[in-house]
């Protein structure tokens, strides 16, 4: 049986469970050496200065 991928959005539940996958997740993640990362955070700190809107860090504790 051939199981070609999705052609859109709608089409991709269908797909996953041709393939036997319940579900998946977007998960967007940096790996970052450490002077880079204090770089990034350092234009979030700034960012409604930088691209005119507020940064909202989420946090999870």
């Amino acid at each position: 049986m051939k199981i070609t991928g999705p052609l859109d959005d709608n089409e991709i539940p269908k797909y996953l469970h041709a393939l036997g996958i319940p579900g998946m997740a977007d998960i967007h993640v940096h790996f970052l050496p450490e002077p880079m990362m204090r770089k990034v955070w350092t234009y979030f700190d700034g960012a409604e200065e930088n691209y005119g809107r507020p940064w909202h860090p989420i946090s999870h504790g």
